[in-house]
């Protein structure tokens, strides 16, 4: 349920599939350049991705990662 509701939140911020699938498979420095898709096998990795979408969603690209 988690992954169906990010992945919904995910095309509406890089709007297709393509996009988001190609974004957490990239390198990223608010990851400590990890690529998001490795933060997907815990509750908490969840919220950091979508924490992430969101500060994309409203023009902040780069969050930080603590």
């Amino acid at each position: 349920m988690l992954l169906a509701q990010l992945y919904h939140e995910g095309i509406d911020v890089f709007q297709t599939a393509e996009n988001f699938n190609s974004w957490l498979c990239t390198s990223l420095p608010s990851f400590d350049g990890n690529i998001p898709l490795y933060f997907l096998d815990t509750s908490f990795g969840f919220q950091l991705i979508n924490d992430e979408l969101g500060r994309i969603e409203h023009g902040i690209e780069h969050g930080i990662f603590l």
